[in-house]
């Protein structure tokens, strides 16, 4: 796999320090897991790919070059990784994703080939289709995610932080309000990848990838279409070239459009929850607070442009 990377080994100490950090942390996985070991050979170098819940390596040894996957031990481990590791093996075998060749669910470890891929966003089309290529298999992931249990969840998990209740009550009315629109709630059920951004995009020879499936599961099939135009940043033509790859028309195309408009909102929620949550974990990965209330405001904006007539 190929991600977009912050290198640490270049000049400055703290940067040698963080590298030399991974380059132990490494190590120190070869030594508890001899698979790994054995997948790897020597390490020659590490670099720290991008990542807010997990680690996410670079490794070049001599066996190969390699990502590895790792689980952030200050994030709340809101997913399950037998699960996850199910799921990547259907998308893998369905050509949708990239097969680790090692792994271990158990500590959420995943070792993956690294790929080579070209910068910049996905074609939006080719990305419509892949998603409609993923939503029409007829391999089912292992689970079910049902929105209103998840926001459910992730109030919770949010409310464990006493200062953020102004940004809790702020979502709460966004999701009494988003409750009043029908069509994201009844949206057909498929499985879907549940976190589809430019990252999580690989455009390789093979042709578009999709990595990162940590949160993957059944669900409404307008959240990856409305999470993807949201976190790539499509304009209203890019929106329209991405229905076009997913091939609906007609009162199809119609009803499409409805879902991903009110299901706009319904993904800003859950982002900002989620960053409540991390926030409230005590995780300094990044700024939560600050990624929360951006996600809030577009939701609220989001909202506001909805001109269908509430339910």
């Amino acid at each position: 796999m190929g991600r977009e990377k912050r290198e640490v080994c270049v000049t400055g100490s703290r940067q040698v320090k963080d590298a030399q950090d991974f380059a132990a942390l490494v190590e120190n996985w070869c030594r508890l897991d001899g698979g790994l070991r054995e997948c790897l050979g020597l390490v020659d170098r590490v670099s720290a790919l991008g990542g807010l819940s997990n680690i996410v390596l670079e490794v070049e040894a001599s066996r190969g070059r390699f990502v590895l996957r790792l689980p952030r031990p200050d994030a709340p481990q809101l997913v399950d990784r037998h699960v996850e590791l199910c799921n990547i093996l259907s998308a893998a075998s369905a050509g949708l994703a990239v097969a680790p060749v090692h792994y271990d669910a158990a500590n959420g470890l995943l070792l993956f080939p690294y790929l080579s891929s070209s910068d910049g966003p996905p074609d939006t089309e080719k990305l419509g289709q892949l998603l409609r290529r993923l939503h029409d298999t007829q391999v089912l992931f292992q689970n079910e995610r049902r929105l209103g249990m998840w926001l459910d969840g992730l109030f919770e998990q949010a409310r464990l932080s006493p200062s953020v209740q102004d940004d809790i009550l702020q979502a709460e009315t966004l999701y009494s309000e988003l409750l009043s629109f029908q069509f994201w709630q009844d949206s057909p059920v498929v499985s879907s990848h549940w976190d589809v951004t430019a990252a999580n995009c690989l455009s390789t020879d093979a042709g578009l990838l999709l990595i990162d499936w940590e949160f993957s599961a059944r669900g409404p099939r307008a959240w990856d279409l409305a999470y993807a135009m949201l976190e790539i940043g499509f304009d209203a033509d890019e929106e329209e070239k991405l229905l076009a790859g997913y091939g609906l028309d007609g009162e199809d195309l119609i009803l499409i459009r409805t879902e991903v408009a009110e299901m706009k909102v319904a993904c800003d929620l859950v982002s900002a929850l989620w960053a409540l949550g991390q926030d409230a974990s005590g995780s300094g990965a990044t700024d939560f607070r600050l990624f929360a209330r951006t996600r809030i405001a577009r939701a609220q904006r989001q909202l506001a442009a909805l001109i269908l007539p509430k339910m």
